[in-house]
Parts: structure tokens; C-alpha cells; sequence
């Protein structure tokens, strides 16, 4: 029988957390960015997938708005963004799973497709 998992059981299933303990809820597990990159060229899709190609993307660097800063911060303006993830999550063959964008993240403006991750993801 299908079910959920709770908070610590999708825990189990993150690997190179930035701080486990505080992106543990009891539903899910908050991912963190490593790296936020802005779009420099559009890409190109096609019906076959011979003309595919990626956008051109820039990092932007995160800035620490003091010395004692552990984290560097991005300051983001209004636009579109590609982001870099520090967690993988590695599903068993058997599992689906979800990526939602955070009520936080929601909030302030921003969010992302529904992921459906299948299988082994990274």
C-alpha cells in the first residue's frame, strides 16, 4: 500500500545537506541553492530533439553582507533564474516523489514547475 513519508524518512533519502536538523519539517525536507545562475541566451526545442540546445547561463556570486557571514547572499532582481541544488535525493526504483516550491519561496514572489522525480534522481 502507498503511503507518504514523513520529515526524517525523506531525511534518509538527502545527501550533502547544508544543515539537516533545520530543513527537516514534518512533511518535507527544504532543499538549499549552491548556486543561482541568470539566463545570458535562449535555447532551442524542438519536436525531435536534434535541434535541443541549453540556454547560456551566468553564475552570480553570492555576496556575504558581513564578515562574520557563514553564507554569502544573492540579490536577486525581478527576472528568471536557474538554480543549483546542494542536495541530491536518491529515491528507491519503487518511489515517486515530489519537489514543491516552499510556502516561503511562494510568498515572496518566486516558484518553480511541480517536479515528479521517479527512481534514482540526482
Amino acid at each position: 500500500m502507498a503511503h507518504f513519508l514523513n520529515g526524517e524518512e525523506i531525511a534518509a533519502l538527502v545527501s550533502a545537506a547544508t544543515y539537516l536538523p533545520k530543513q527537516i519539517e514534518p512533511d518535507s525536507v527544504h532543499l538549499t541553492a549552491r548556486q543561482v545562475f541568470r539566463p545570458t541566451s535562449g535555447g532551442s526545442v524542438d519536436f525531435g530533439g536534434s535541434e535541443y540546445s541549453e540556454p547560456g547561463r551566468e553564475a552570480i556570486p553570492a555576496a556575504k553582507l558581513s564578515p562574520e557571514d557563514k553564507y554569502g547572499w544573492w540579490d536577486l532582481k525581478q527576472g528568471t533564474y536557474f538554480l543549483e541544488l546542494n542536495e541530491s535525493v536518491s529515491l528507491p526504483e519503487d518511489a515517486i516523489g515530489l519537489l514543491l516550491p516552499s510556502p516561503r519561496i511562494t510568498r515572496n514572489g518566486a516558484s518553480h514547475a511541480v517536479q515528479l522525480l521517479v527512481g534514482e534522481i540526482e
